[in-house]
């Protein structure tokens, strides 16, 4: 049987990190001999929740919670906390399959078959492996073997359907450019200068509108009076009446 991948290389195939990351991780966990996944973590090449969904990907495993969740006294039992510590493992709970009965057990790196081994030989039983943080599960051996809440409690219902597999993350999706304004309105074109002569107006004179009957009734009883009062000769009347009519100045 081909060995399992080992957790830097299933990392590295996930496009988690890259190479070089693995490289200096792997230094730094020979330096200071702490676990690969919490030296990436330190390092800032990966976070808890990136390596775990990374893991489930690569190796089809299901990703488990203690969230709101209680393990059985006799289940606890089966795994020492020495064996707890020393592989960063935590068991869940047992299940009947045909003849075999199945221990499912929380583990940091599933990849370590030294861990799985030694895990089924303590046991008697055949180990499967689930995902969880290394946070978690260090907060799970203090709480269930440590803690007051290491109490013999049965799990209600199928512990398998408490356990579910990562949800995938969306891709992200690329940003929208912003849509070009439209541009500004052409002004209306506006009517060149009439060419004209030098000293002449640009507004052109609005032509006189026609007298009524009734205005001109009252110019031709001026001009009678005027006649008649000797302030304006007939001649002299009949001489500015024709040049008003011949377009003059009158004056």
């Amino acid at each position: 049987m081909s060995a399992r991948p080992k957790l830097g290389d299933l990392l590295v195939a996930a496009g988690l990190i890259d190479p070089f990351q693995l490289k200096a991780a792997l230094g730094e966990q020979k330096r200071w001999g702490k676990r690969l996944g919490v030296t990436l973590i330190k390092l800032g090449f990966a976070t808890e929740d990136a390596i775990v969904r990374a893991l489930a990907r690569q190796l089809g495993l299901p990703v488990a919670t203690l969230e709101g969740k209680k393990i059985h006294r006799d289940v606890l039992d089966l795994v020492p906390i020495e064996l707890a510590d020393k592989h960063m493992c935590l068991p869940l709970f047992l299940k009947e399959q045909g003849r075999s009965r199945l221990l499912f057990v929380a583990m940091e790196d599933p990849s370590d078959l030294a861990a799985t081994d030694e895990l089924a030989f303590h046991t008697g039983l055949e180990v499967k492996p689930v995902l969880m943080t290394p946070s978690e599960i260090c907060q799970g051996i203090d709480r269930f073997y440590r803690g007051d809440e290491a109490l013999s409690i049965e799990p209600e219902g199928d512990p398998l359907a408490e356990i579910t597999a990562p949800a995938m993350e969306p891709e992200p999706s690329l940003p929208r450019e912003p849509a070009p304004e439209p541009p500004p309105p052409a002004p209306a074109p506006q009517p060149g200068p009439v060419f004209q002569a030098p000293g002449q107006s640009d507004a052109a004179p609005a032509p006189a509108a026609p007298l009524d009957r009734a205005s001109q009734d009252v110019l031709k009883a001026i001009a009678q009076l005027l006649v008649e009062k000797g302030l304006l000769g007939k001649d002299e009347l009949m001489a500015r009446v024709r040049a008003l009519r011949d377009g003059g100045s009158g004056g």
